[in-house]
């Protein structure tokens, strides 16, 4: 019983909001029965177009107006399998006038896995509320822009400080990748072609300006990485240029080498030093809901470093690899959920964490925690 998503709200004029949902809804609800308010506003009219069900019209009663933010509320809305969705809450606005540089390349798969796609992320760095109606994106021939794809004729718009992954396939992505934001995903009808070695990436806003470029290559990947398929380049400061090759590196293994319609695992942190924590350091995994695992949690002042995390019991015995000389991001987690390399559940009792780090400059760190496996008596 899976409920309907919303993926995103688009504002066809002044007075005409759009709702995009996942999937097929019911038109006698979503008319009449669901509870659907804007902030500062009366909703006159409800309309779900024909003939997919997808899309749900709602006209207001008054312009929205410039500068300003809205919420819409949508509650008690189903499918048509009765699936109901209780809440969800969207912040909205007029779009404005992009410059050069608010929404910029932030992630690129170009070297995919077998049966999956390409994908495009991008990030609205700025503070506007950005349409990206008749926005392109292209690829590169000798270095030079050459063939361009609309992303959209609809009017998405990408809210301040926003992910959106752009590919023809989100479902292939998804299946694919961990989503930590599964409706951050666009589809496009058509799709540069990049190809698996190195070439260029061009983001184009609707008057044909450039908003943005990129210029990759596979050897940009960490040396480290034996196999590069299936694996993004990630920018890690969005406020630098994506010019500047120093800015991209490799995503983690940890995260599943992607990040798509999230925020980039080797993202720089302002965090001074390495640092893992674990917590709760006293977990009891019964399946009970409460402190079933432990989570190791981890933020890394630079990006790159590769790590073998290890946990043994209280007779100095090897008991579960947790990782095994991966890739990590700047920042992350880990759930240990109390079983061993063989899917069995542990004694209890106290068990090391033993966490080793390195990079390619040689740089070596090891960290040290206590976890205790208990039961709650009966």
């Amino acid at each position: 019983m899976i409920p309907p998503l919303v993926t995103r709200v688009d504002i066809l004029g002044n007075k005409e909001l759009v709702v995009v949902f996942n999937e097929r809804m019911d038109s006698v609800n979503a008319v009449l029965g669901s509870v659907i308010t804007l902030s500062g506003r009366n909703i006159i009219k409800r309309q779900l177009a024909l003939p997919v069900f997808h899309n749900l019209i709602l006209t207001l009663d008054s312009p929205l107006l410039e500068g300003r933010e809205y919420v819409l509320n949508i509650r008690n809305i189903s499918d048509c399998a009765g699936n109901l969705l209780r809440e969800s809450n969207h912040i909205l606005a007029l779009p404005s006038q992009a410059d050069s540089g608010d929404i910029v390349i932030n992630e690129i798969l170009f070297n995919p896995r077998e049966g999956g796609v390409d994908f495009v992320e991008l990030n609205n760095k700025s503070r506007k509320y950005i349409s990206l109606n008749n926005w392109a994106l292209g690829n590169t021939k000798n270095g030079e822009p050459n063939v361009f794809s609309i992303i959209t004729t609809d009017q998405v718009i990408m809210p301040p400080n926003s992910y959106l992954a752009l590919t023809t396939e989100p479902s292939v992505v998804k299946e694919q990748y961990p989503v930590d934001r599964p409706q951050n995903f666009l589809e496009m009808a058509s799709f540069p072609a990049y190809s698996n070695v190195g070439g260029g990436v061009i983001l184009r806003d609707n008057n044909l300006r450039l908003s943005d470029k990129f210029i990759y290559s596979e050897e940009m990947h960490h040396e480290l990485l034996s196999d590069v398929k299936g694996v993004s380049l990630e920018k890690t400061d969005a406020e630098k240029t994506s010019a500047d090759l120093s800015n991209w590196h490799s995503a983690a293994a940890t995260v599943g080498y992607a990040t798509p319609g999230y925020a980039n695992s080797q993202m720089l942190t302002d965090m001074p030093e390495d640092v893992f924590t674990v917590e709760p350091e006293a977990f009891t995994p019964d399946n009970d809901g409460l402190d079933d695992y432990t989570i190791i949690r981890y933020s890394q002042s630079v990006t790159g470093r590769i790590a073998a995390l290890r946990i043994y019991n209280i007779s100095g015995r090897l008991i579960r690899n947790m990782i095994d000389n991966q890739l990590i991001g700047t920042t992350g987690e880990i759930r240990w959920d109390g079983t061993d390399d063989h899917g069995q559940l542990v004694p209890t009792g106290y068990y090391l964490l033993l966490v080793d780090t390195f990079d390619t400059t040689g740089n070596k760190q090891q960290f040290k925690k206590r976890v205790i496996v208990a039961r709650k008596g009966k």
